[in-house]
C-alpha cells in the first residue's frame, strides 16, 4: 500500500507535506525566515500565489486528504474551493487572471480548476484532467508534470485561450522524462530545470531551443533524456525523496525544497555559472517538517513551512551588500541632481 502511495504523483504530495505543526527548523550560512502568513486551523499549507487582483491564495489539507484554497485579501479569508473527500494536488499558480490549482480523488482522476480573480467564480468542474502532479506559467502558458498511472514523469504544455482555458486539452506531452513527478523551474532565458519528486535525486535541465522544438513537434521533437542530467545530489542529500519546490531566484540560482518522509527537509540553493552548468550549492535550512511549495514573489523567496508560509531573509552578508548597493546608488542619484 505504501508502495503505491509513493508512485501515486497525484495524492503522494499529501503524505509529504502532513505532520506536526511542531517542527524544529534550523536554518544555516546566516539565513532566517519571518512568517509571512500562518493558518489559524494549524492546516499544513502545500502552495501558494498571489493574484492579479492582489490577493494571496493558499491550498492547504488538515492531512491526508480534504483539501481547500483560500483567499486572503485585507485581514480576511474565504474559500474559493473545498473538497472533503479529495487529495490537494500540489500546485496553486497565477497566471494573468486566473488561479490554477489542483486535486484527484480515489479513483485517480486527477483535476485542474480554474478561478477567475475578476468575477470571484471558480470553475464548476475541472477544466482539465490532464495527467497532473504540479502546475507552472510561464510565458502566459501552462506547464504540467504528472504521470499516467504509477509511470514515470512527462513534462506537459498549454496556451490558454481568452479566457483562461486550456488552448491544448489534454494538454500536449512534451516526453516523458525521469522519476515520479516533481517541480520545474525557467530561468530568464527560457531553459527549464526539472527535479523528480521521488526516486531520482537528480536535477535535469532542457535548453530554450530544446523546449521550443518539443512544443512544435512533441512527436518529433520530445524533451531529449540523453544529455539532460544537469546534477545528480544524491551524494549530497541522499536522505530526502526528491524535489517538492523550485524557483530560479533573482540572481538566477536554483533554490529548491528537498523533502523526506522520514528524516530531515532541506531547503537549498544550487549555483548556476555563466555557461548554465552546475556551480555547487549553499544549504539554508533543514527542517523536521515537510516542507511545501516556492515563489520569487516582489523579487523575495517564500515558502511553505508546516502551517505557515515564510519570506527567506538573506545572510547578513547578503543584505549587507544590498544596503550597500543601495546606497551607493541613492549617492549616485544625488550627485546626478
Amino acid at each position: 500500500m505504501m508502495k503505491k502511495i509513493l508512485q501515486n504523483t497525484a495524492i503522494s504530495f499529501v503524505a509529504l507535506t502532513a505532520i506536526s505543526a511542531h517542527a524544529a527548523t534550523n536554518y544555516t550560512n546566516g539565513y532566517s525566515a519571518s512568517t509571512y502568513y500562518s493558518m489559524s486551523s494549524g492546516d499544513s499549507v502545500i502552495s501558494f500565489d498571489w493574484g492579479a487582483d492582489g490577493a494571496f491564495y493558499t491550498m492547504s489539507t488538515p492531512g491526508y486528504s480534504n483539501v481547500t484554497v483560500y483567499r486572503h485579501s485585507n485581514g480576511s479569508s474565504s474559500p474559493i474551493y473545498s473538497n472533503v473527500n479529495n487529495f490537494a494536488g500540489a500546485s496553486v499558480v497565477a497566471i494573468g487572471d486566473s488561479i490554477y490549482f489542483n486535486d484527484s480523488n480515489y479513483s485517480n482522476d486527477q483535476n485542474i480548476w480554474q478561478y477567475n480573480t475578476s468575477t470571484g467564480i471558480t470553475s464548476s468542474s475541472p477544466i482539465s484532467t490532464t495527467s497532473n502532479y504540479a502546475l507552472f506559467g510561464h510565458g502566459g502558458e501552462l506547464y504540467i508534470t504528472g504521470a499516467v498511472g504509477f509511470g514515470t514523469n512527462h513534462i506537459y504544455h498549454s496556451a490558454l485561450d481568452s479566457n483562461g482555458g486550456l488552448a491544448s486539452d489534454p494538454a500536449t506531452n512534451l516526453g516523458e522524462t525521469f522519476g515520479s513527478s516533481g517541480p520545474l523551474a525557467f530561468d530568464a532565458s527560457g531553459n527549464l530545470y526539472y527535479a523528480p519528486g521521488f526516486g531520482d535525486l537528480s536535477i535535469y535541465r532542457w535548453s530554450f531551443e530544446e523546449v521550443a522544438a518539443s512544443i512544435v513537434d512533441p512527436v518529433n521533437n520530445p524533451l531529449p533524456t540523453e544529455d539532460a542530467l544537469w546534477y545528480n545530489y544524491s551524494a549530497d542529500f541522499g536522505s530526502v525523496s526528491g524535489g517538492t519546490g523550485m524557483i530560479i531566484d533573482e540572481d538566477g540560482e536554483l533554490v529548491i525544497s528537498l523533502t523526506s518522509f522520514s528524516g530531515s527537509s532541506e531547503l537549498v540553493k544550487f549555483s548556476v555559472d555563466s555557461e548554465g552548468e552546475y556551480a555547487g550549492y549553499e544549504s539554508i535550512l533543514s527542517t523536521s517538517e515537510r516542507l511545501g511549495d516556492l515563489r520569487l514573489y516582489q523579487g523575495e523567496v517564500y515558502f511553505a513551512n508546516g502551517n505557515e508560509v515564510l519570506l527567506l531573509v538573506p545572510e547578513p552578508a547578503a543584505a549587507a551588500l544590498l544596503i550597500g548597493l543601495c546606497a551607493l546608488a541613492t549617492g549616485a542619484v544625488r550627485r546626478r541632481r
